[in-house]
């Protein structure tokens, strides 16, 4: 009786399993590189940009791309949504007059169609989060009122929200996540095994005896 609930319990989960797949994927590494096409309207301003951190930069006719590399997050398996994480780099704008501000850390999610990170303007760190940029068609990257707001109040712009400043690519590492049916053979696999196990004992002590 103890096997047969055994191999019903087995059965059971594996079902559940079966019907209810997994819903995040592990990102485990990738890089999201970002295009600065207003990069010739920030140089006009007197604005220039670098990369922070473990960010890279290469040129292509004056316009930098900025290459960010992903430190995790999750893809959503249902939707193909990703949520990536981007620790430790960032970029950094400043002016004359020691104006500056930083962005780092930032948190991309295309289900929100959103780009956070951390802002430290002139030096003075804006506490959380900010939403920094609104990801648009083909992945272009427009300015929210919050990032046209910083920028404005640094270096003296006048950006509205919703200007486009880039165009990003991303190219994000999943780890090898087994399949649910995979799942469900595994356990269907041990379940048997235990029920062969449970049946040989018996059989084993007559013999003894």
């Amino acid at each position: 009786m103890t096997s047969l609930k055994l191999l019903a319990g087995t059965l059971a989960l594996t079902a559940a399993m079966s019907a209810s797949p997994a819903n995040a994927v592990p990102i485990v590494g990738g890089t999201t590189a970002v295009t600065l096409t207003a990069a010739p309207t920030l140089t006009a301003a007197g604005i220039t940009v670098a990369p922070t951190g473990t960010a890279t930069a290469t040129f292509s006719n004056g316009i930098p791309t900025v290459t960010f590399p992903i430190t995790g997050g999750t893809q959503n398996d249902s939707t193909g949504a990703l949520l990536l994480n981007h620790d430790g780099s960032g970029l950094l704008f400043t002016a004359s007059g020691n104006r500056s501000l930083a962005l780092s850390n930032f948190v991309v999610d295309t289900a929100m169609l959103t780009v956070s990170g951390n802002a430290t303007a002139n030096g003075a760190a804006i506490p959380g989060l900010t939403p920094l940029f609104n990801i648009l068609v083909n992945n272009d990257l427009a300015l929210t009122s919050q990032a046209a707001g910083a920028i404005n109040t640094v270096f003296g712009t006048s950006l509205a929200a919703g200007t486009v400043v880039g165009n990003a690519r991303i190219n994000a590492v999943t780890a090898a996540v087994p399949e649910p049916g995979t799942w469900a053979m595994m356990l269907l696999g041990f379940g048997a095994v235990g029920l062969t196990l449970r049946r040989r004992k018996p059989a084993q002590m007559a013999q003894a005896a």
